[in-house]
């Protein structure tokens, strides 16, 4: 029986940013933590995966919030130099699960710099479907991303895998078969609960 699976990006797909990498080379006056936040953790984290602020302007905000002496088309650039490498356990189970006529999707909070990034090392063509917020205007947890998928696709019934408690409790709470896992275990997931099974 064929089925539907739908895959989150960071930490399950890419390995997490090198950030703190990033931020040795911003040259900014603020703290790490703060550095983190404003990428994870802040309101313009937010607005730029719901698409209410396009890249450039999230780059300008954390230019402006850490007093960084790079311009924001430098800020971009280190991002991209420290974004984490493709997990090969998450890819070689996509890969499988594609040649055995199943549905690949994607569904991930990102900018659209993050996508640009994730379609230059990875083949966008094994996924049927992308669900992207920067796009859709909307992120996990909101439970209507989760029912925009629901209806695109016709089904619940899929299976689901994100590194966010929060993200898999949503999508749990609308009957989705979700499991929280990370590129490190999600091979041990499969097993476990045999969803690569003939």
């Amino acid at each position: 029986m064929k089925e539907i699976f739908v895959f989150d990006m960071g930490c399950v797909i890419l390995k997490p940013s090198y950030l703190d990498k990033m931020y040795e080379e911003a040259n900014t006056d603020c703290e790490y933590k703060v550095f983190k936040d404003l990428f994870y953790n802040s309101e313009y984290s937010q607005k730029v995966y719901d698409g209410t602020i396009n890249d450039d302007e999230f780059f300008k905000i954390i230019k402006e919030k850490t007093n960084s002496k790079k311009n924001i088309e430098e800020l971009k650039m280190l991002y991209l130099k420290y974004k984490g490498d493709v997990y090969s356990s998450t890819m070689n189970i996509i890969k499988k699960l594609k040649e055995d006529g199943n549905t690949i999707c994607l569904l991930s909070n990102l900018k659209e710099l993050d996508y640009n990034y994730l379609s230059n090392v990875i083949d966008m063509n094994l996924f049927d479907k992308t669900y992207l917020s920067y796009l859709m205007k909307m992120s996990k947890p909101n439970k209507k991303i989760f029912q925009k998928v629901i209806n695109d696709l016709g089904t619940n019934r899929f299976y689901f895998f994100d590194d966010s408690i929060k993200n898999i409790e949503a999508a749990k709470n609308l009957g989705i078969n979700a499991y929280n896992v990370t590129g490190e275990n999600i091979e041990e997931c499969f097993e476990k609960k045999l969803i690569l099974r003939k």
